[in-house]
């Protein structure tokens, strides 16, 4: 199987299963009015893993059907988070790595930028928005990916499937 073969199928595989979970389970994890996002989460670890097309495909997908299923500004997603899994993937030979607190800071950058350009387009960003919207939900994504990553590592030992100091993938 090539590898463009290879990345949609594993990146169709990781929005299906993270579509149905965020549906599921992120309806209840909401602090504040704010709620994770795994698929951006994911999104961003993929692209600093697999690269620029990677990232680009699966933060396309996963903004695309987020606008599907929001009804409106079709599109607009897609295109932010496009060009967050470019960035990520741009940033993958520089950032990936056995560094714990990476994942998260870029997540949280990320994150931020995403809202961030997504509230810009639509005329909505202000201070106030920012402190009370963006901030909050970048922290939270950064959480839920230091915690993402951490059970990826914890597994990777106990099971031996992969060592934590390389990715599962070739990271070219």
């Amino acid at each position: 199987m090539s590898r463009l073969a290879r990345d949609g199928v594993v990146a169709a595989l990781a929005f299906l299963l993270l579509a149905a979970a965020e549906r599921a389970v992120v309806q209840h994890l909401q602090v504040g009015g704010v709620k994770p996002d795994p698929l951006l989460v994911v999104s961003v670890w993929y692209g600093s893993a697999r690269g620029v097309p990677a990232g680009i495909a699966l933060g396309f997908g996963t903004g695309m059907a987020r606008d599907i299923l929001a009804g409106r500004y079709v599109g607009l997603s897609a295109l932010t988070r496009g060009l967050m899994g470019a960035g990520a993937g741009l940033l993958h030979r520089s950032v990936y790595g056995n560094r714990i607190l990476i994942l998260p800071a870029l997540t949280f950058a990320a994150s931020t930028l995403t809202d961030g350009v997504f509230l810009m387009v639509l005329g909505a960003l202000s201070v106030r928005v920012f402190r009370t919207l963006i901030l909050p939900a970048a922290l939270y994504n950064a959480m839920l990916a230091f915690c993402l990553y951490s059970l990826y590592r914890i597994l990777g030992r106990r099971w031996r499937v992969f060592t934590p100091a390389e990715p599962p993938w070739d990271a070219r």
